[in-house]
């Protein structure tokens, strides 16, 4: 092999090793947030009463902002792409 393949070949295991370095962050990120997620949701009902849950009146603006934040239509200065605001697990 010629010292030119070799270095290709080297900088294409290492470009390869920085990705799959990568990935597993985010993939530990997305574990850590879903696992987050998870524990907010079980304790929620400890600190937040059923009564006051149902008590609580969640003005319609509000109700419609946050369906479309969820469904990424809108952002936060009203501009930009839609895509770029996609939210994954973020809304139910």
């Amino acid at each position: 092999m010629t010292a030119a393949i070799r270095d290709a070949l080297e900088r294409e295991r290492e470009q390869v090793a920085v990705s799959q370095a990568a990935e597993v962050a985010a993939i530990a990120a997305q574990v850590e947030i879903s696992t987050v997620t998870k524990t907010l949701i079980e304790r929620i009902p400890v600190y937040v009463p059923a009564d006051a849950d149902v008590r609580f009146t969640l003005p319609v603006g509000l109700a419609r902002l946050e369906l479309a934040w969820c469904e990424a239509e809108v952002s936060a200065d009203g501009a930009g792409s839609a895509e770029s605001l996609r939210i994954i697990d973020g809304c139910a």
